[in-house]
């Protein structure tokens, strides 16, 4: 049975592989917005692009009704009624997370754990790995 590795070198035959550059998606576009009613849309509009580009045939579906006035919750269910179209979890690599600010990142961080807590209950297939370097002064 195949699986993620999540240490360690990975293995085609035992760990499942994703290339990394059709998947990823930089968070920089919503650098500096610091309400979450502006911030979240455009995080979901930069996942739709992203998506759209990827090569997954599905990439097109996401988020093409979605309701930006439940911005508190509108980034987990477009991406749990986006993984309901695919036969394989999806993955996204999310990097410049640490220029997301006050509530914006707050809500993101909550959407992205609301999906993985409640995944039993509502599908929720999608993997996301949040990565920035967030600079500190005096180094």
């Amino acid at each position: 049975m195949r699986y993620f590795n999540i240490a360690g070198p990975c293995n085609k035959a035992r760990h499942y592989m994703v290339e990394a550059a059709s998947r990823y998606c930089s968070l920089e576009t919503a650098q500096g917005i610091v309400d979450p009613r502006e911030g979240i849309p455009e995080i979901v509009r930069k996942i739709q692009n992203t998506l759209r580009l990827s090569g997954i045939p599905e990439g097109a579906q996401f988020a093409r009704e979605a309701n930006y006035v439940n911005f508190s919750g509108v980034l987990n269910t477009e991406l749990s009624l986006f993984c309901k179209l695919l036969d394989k979890p999806l993955v996204i690599l999310f990097d410049e997370a640490d220029c997301l600010s006050e509530g914006t990142l707050i809500s993101f961080l909550r959407q992205l754990r609301d999906g993985y807590v409640n995944r039993v209950e509502i599908p929720h297939r999608a993997k996301g790995m949040a990565r920035g370097a967030h600079a500190r002064a005096g180094r």
